[in-house]
């Protein structure tokens, strides 16, 4: 059998629980443009998309045109609410800080996500676990 030579996480769901701060920033950046998403909505239909797949699959259920330079603006202003809510909730599972130091005393670790890295980073670095990761 062969020994584990690094750990590999996925960061939402694993590490940090992000999906109720996206879910805020969606819900903020629609009510903008006059869609009301609900919890039940996001989690039924919205669930797993980027930004860009969200934003395109609301507004095209809602019948709103999906102009690019408009779904620009939106996915900036989301971003920004989501970056903003992060800096006021500490988003790590219970139990992970201690998980992931005593793995990185035994082995390299790694992220593979589809989070975007300048997100991921920053949760990192708030929980005091940036330097814990190699890649």
């Amino acid at each position: 059998m062969t020994s584990l030579t690094a750990i590999i996480f996925d960061f939402d769901g694993v590490i940090a629980d992000t999906e109720p701060l996206h879910f805020a920033g969606f819900r903020q950046t629609l009510a903008e443009v006059g869609i009301n998403l609900t919890e039940t909505d996001y989690y039924a239909n919205y669930l797993g998309y980027d930004d860009r797949g969200c934003f395109i699959t609301a507004l095209t259920a809602h019948r709103h045109p999906v102009d690019p330079a408009a779904l620009m603006q939106l996915m900036q202003r989301k971003a920004h609410a989501y970056m903003e809510s992060v800096k006021d909730h500490l988003v790590i599972f219970p139990g992970v800080r201690e998980f992931v130091r005593e793995a990185a005393a035994a082995y390299p670790l790694a992220i593979a996500s589809g989070a975007l890295r300048h997100e991921i980073e920053v949760i990192l670095e708030q929980a005091g676990l940036r330097k814990e990761f190699l890649h």
